[in-house]
């Protein structure tokens, strides 16, 4: 490997904030003429000169995803700015299962790969890594291609094994390369701790593991690490199908703190009512524009996740802004005025031996009043009579440490949350990605 130690060095990683949001500003303002001159959709949304400052860019109209479903190929070309010739189409992998498709040229395919490698390398992928690539291949995903391209300029060993080809293949390669690094989604990794423990298999020892994709939360974190003898939890590197990178996490970041590729991208923090601005520290929705992405430019996007940006240096010494994902927009639910989050839920499985980390949350309406449903998974086959003793006892415990239920329930508010245990895989999942959608409201239907 070429000069490893330098190769991630980036001198706008050390710039004081007045120079990189001049920086910024030049490249918003370089994007913003190429877009408005070659994109249908941008010519009527642009200003018609440059803007002057980063405040004035906020004026410009917030992208949404129903904008770029109506406005890219198959359906239309006007955000498209040139032929389609060399280039990657990868489709969303999103757990609501609704196309929507993006387009890469091959340069934003190895600047991207660039990028994921950033966040892989700092951490402690090297060349004497053994790198399983977990992530899902094929069905136009975009993330096997990124992950692979990553590992290339981290030098490690590459087995490039998907989440797609079994637990127990899975398990065999990782045992004969001793695989000591894996890069997939929290899901995956879930099944193949739940697999390993059920068969008695303790020899892994995945000392690095990087997700994405996905929310882990640390009674899963524990047990992942339990089972696989993971030592160190960090970030596959904050991204999306559609933006590519946004944020990774350096030597000294991990879990939902990321530095912003502040090269790359632009991030702005919104209310999620009124898409205004709000100050650094305060959560809101957050928009992205990619500064150097030009065949599908995307300007102002909401990407559906929550943030804020922290006022804080960060003990690498890198000055770029520090953002802390707080989960998608509709990750939390609200029973009876309550609001109830994911990690609730998370938290009270760890009581049950039986229990997978596999569950979601579902909130419905019965007879006028709302109702909370959690249905999970348990780690291997289990007998209904024994589902049913510990769905009661998973009740009894929900009502006893979530006192508002119980109180929204005996003043006649809400209806008796309903809990279902069901066998391994029995949980719907995107078909694509093996993503299980945690959140469902199903009283928006």
């Amino acid at each position: 490997m070429k000069n490893a130690d330098n190769i991630f060095y980036n001198a706008f990683d050390y710039l004081d904030d007045e120079k990189r949001n001049k920086l910024t500003l030049d490249k918003i303002n370089h994007l913003l003429g190429f877009a408005r001159e070659n994109s249908d959709f941008y010519s009527a949304r642009l200003p018609k000169k440059e803007i002057v400052s980063l405040t004035e860019f906020r004026n410009i109209p917030i992208l949404t995803q129903q904008n770029l479903r109506e406005n890219l190929p198959p359906y239309h070309q006007g955000i498209i700015t040139k032929p389609l010739s060399e280039a990657y189409m990868f489709t969303s992998g999103g757990t609501t299962g609704i196309p929507k498709f993006t387009f890469y040229a091959l340069e934003d395919i190895n600047k991207q790969g660039f990028l994921c490698a950033k966040g892989l390398f700092l951490p402690g992928i090297r060349n004497d890594s053994r790198a399983a690539n977990m992530m899902n291949a094929g069905n136009l995903w975009a993330s096997f291609t990124f992950v692979n391209k990553a590992l290339e300029h981290c030098g490690s060993l590459i087995l490039p094994i998907a989440a797609q080809t079994g637990t127990e293949a899975t398990v065999n390669y990782m045992r004969l390369f001793k695989v000591n690094a894996a890069i997939g989604i929290p899901s995956f990794f879930i099944s193949l701790a739940d697999y390993c423990g059920e068969n008695n298999i303790t020899d892994l020892a995945i000392e690095i593991l990087a997700t994405g994709g996905e929310q882990i939360y640390p009674e899963a974190k524990k047990h992942i690490s339990r089972v696989l003898g993971v030592k160190k939890f960090v970030s596959a590197g904050y991204s999306s199908n559609d933006t590519g990178l946004i944020g990774f996490n350096c030597e000294k970041l991990e879990g939902s703190l990321h530095h912003i590729h502040e090269d790359s991208v632009h991030v702005e923090i919104v209310d999620p009512d009124t898409g205004h601005a709000v100050e650094n520290g305060k959560a809101g929705k957050i928009l992205v524009s990619c500064l150097d992405r030009f065949m599908m430019p995307l300007i102002r996007y909401n990407i559906g996740d929550m943030g804020r940006i922290l006022d804080k240096p960060c003990e690498c010494g890198r000055k770029l802004k520090l953002l802390e994902l707080m989960g998608r927009s509709d990750d939390t639910l609200i029973i009876g005025g309550y609001n109830i989050n994911p990690s609730v839920i998370s938290k009270l499985i760890s009581h049950f031996d039986a229990l997978s980390f596999h569950f979601q949350i579902i909130a419905k309406t019965i007879e006028v009043k709302d109702v909370l449903q959690v249905n999970i998974e348990t780690k291997g086959n289990v007998p209904r009579e024994k589902q049913q003793t510990i769905e009661q006892q998973f009740l009894t415990l929900l009502m006893q440490e979530e006192n508002a239920l119980t109180f929204l329930y005996d003043t006649k508010a809400i209806n008796l949350p309903q809990v279902f245990v069901s066998n391994p895989n029995s949980l719907p999942r995107n078909p694509k990605t093996g993503k299980l959608k945690q959140v469902i409201d199903q009283r928006k239907a």
